[in-house]
């Protein structure tokens, strides 16, 4: 009846919930389990739970971790997904972090620096990874040899890193603008599973979706310097991280980064590898600085943008 399949649902809920909060990785096919099947899986975990209690008491908390990190603090939030265009059901959920930070010069009062800022962790699997990576080092092979369209291929620059741009708007990297003069490829094949991410996930409207990409290729000691996106392309703003994870540096002082050579100061923001993070219309994407420290790994970035 009725009663029975809200608990059901009340159960499943339960289960997601303690999964979450034990970071368990790993699938339930909660469409076909019955009350049963979840109650024993709920059963599992929590006898799981209860063995490693007495090693967690002697672990450092989250916290502490960032303190002594000296990164900002962050929260997790459920966003609901509607994968497909589907009712929205129990496990359609995803986990996003966003995060909190106030200016330490107070020019730009008590409003949290970061808002905005939303992190996706392991959007794509490894397999996807590795045929983007690949398809991006033949693109770059075929810009070298003079193989692409105008400025579709931009070679290394001193401490700038090497760039691939396809779609409707060329980005012109050191002055960050639009350069509409500028001849670039179409949207290739390989990152089109990108952009069906963004759509499939929710994180983007289909109605908002990227017509550009540029895909930066880092090699020793590259980095972004410290910029504030252009106002030529709409938000949001999404970057894919591959190979390694990033380091972000995002303004602390009047919304600006401090910088020491290539060396910088700020709210550091770690992007893992193989995650997804979007800069929303807010004062994140408007009014505060971020750029990336030199590389000390090899690390390749993909960044979505929409000419506005």
């Amino acid at each position: 009846g009725r009663d029975a399949d809200n608990t059901l649902v009340q159960r499943k809920r339960d289960l997601l919930q303690l999964k979450k909060s034990m970071n368990v990785k790993g699938y339930f096919d909660l469409d076909n389990m019955t009350l049963q099947a979840v109650e024993a899986e709920i059963v599992k975990l929590q006898s799981r739970q209860s063995r490693s209690e007495g090693a967690k008491k002697s672990a450092p908390s989250a916290t502490e971790d960032r303190a002594r990190m000296n990164v900002p603090g962050d929260d997790w939030e459920a966003v609901p997904c509607k994968k497909g265009g589907k009712v929205v059901a129990v496990d359609d959920q995803k986990q996003v972090k966003t995060f909190k930070a106030v200016d330490k010069s107070g020019a730009l009062g008590q409003r949290n620096l970061l808002q905005g800022l939303n992190l996706y962790h392991n959007v794509i699997d490894s397999t996807l990874e590795s045929r983007i990576v690949s398809s991006v080092h033949q693109a770059a092979a075929q810009g070298k040899q003079g193989k692409l369209a105008g400025d579709t291929f931009v070679p290394s620059d001193s401490k700038r890193c090497a760039q691939l741009q396809y779609g409707v708007g060329f980005y012109n990297s050191k002055e960050h603008r639009l350069d509409p003069k500028a001849k670039i490829e179409a949207m290739p094949e390989y990152l089109k599973p990108l952009l069906e991410v963004l759509q499939s996930e929710c994180i983007i409207d289909r109605s908002r979706m990227p017509n550009t990409a540029v895909v930066n290729i880092f090699d020793h000691g590259e980095w972004t310097p410290p910029h504030i996106e252009s106002k030529d392309f709409a938000r949001p703003i999404a970057t894919f991280c591959l190979v390694s994870d990033a380091e972000f540096y995002f303004g602390d002082k009047g919304g600006r980064v401090q910088l020491n050579g290539s060396a910088m100061s700020g709210h550091v923001v770690i992007q893992p590898r193989r995650s997804l993070l979007v800069l929303e219309d807010d004062i994140v994407a408007n009014e505060v600085e971020h750029g990336t420290s030199p590389v000390t790994t090899p690390r390749i970035s993909i960044t979505f943008r929409r000419r506005a």
